[in-house]
């Protein structure tokens, strides 16, 4: 997920926040998925969904 998502969820965060502090909200939406991945959805893109809207609270 990691991989796969990092990129694009980065530039949704860079839309959302100070550049300087864009990286630090994405690591965060991370470590969040990885302490909650049982609550992560098993489909692919309902679990993207999941991540950009953790990512989105995170800012």
């Amino acid at each position: 997920m990691y991989r796969r998502e990092y990129v694009d969820v980065l530039r949704f965060v860079q839309r959302r926040t100070e550049p300087d502090r864009a990286e630090d909200v994405v690591h965060e939406a991370f470590v969040v998925a990885w302490r909650r991945i049982d609550e992560i959805p098993p489909r692919p893109l309902d679990a993207r969904a999941w991540l950009f809207v953790t990512a989105a609270t995170a800012c």
